[in-house]
């Protein structure tokens, strides 16, 4: 996946054999110099993701019930991997 939508979301969980579980809200979520308050959630035993924008659900996926990584850097606002 590479960076092409303003204002979208993007949440990467990596379980513990090192497999990727992504979610993305829609583009336009975020609005550019404007403060808002960005959360994410996972309920392990029910497997959804929920990610939240001014504490309104903007985006939900099912990604089982996964033993997540815990080691890996935390990143807001930059997505090292691709240079965004």
């Amino acid at each position: 996946w590479i960076y092409k939508d303003p204002g979208q979301l993007f949440v990467n969980l990596v379980d513990r054999g090192g497999n990727d579980h992504k979610l993305y809200s829609e583009p336009g979520v975020v609005t550019a110099n404007v403060f808002q308050h960005v959360a994410f959630t996972y309920d392990r035993h029910s497997g959804v993701v929920t990610i939240y924008r001014n504490g309104v659900a903007v985006a939900e996926g099912n990604m089982g019930a996964a033993r997540l990584q815990t080691r890996f850097p935390l990143y807001f606002g930059e997505r090292p991997v691709t240079g965004g």
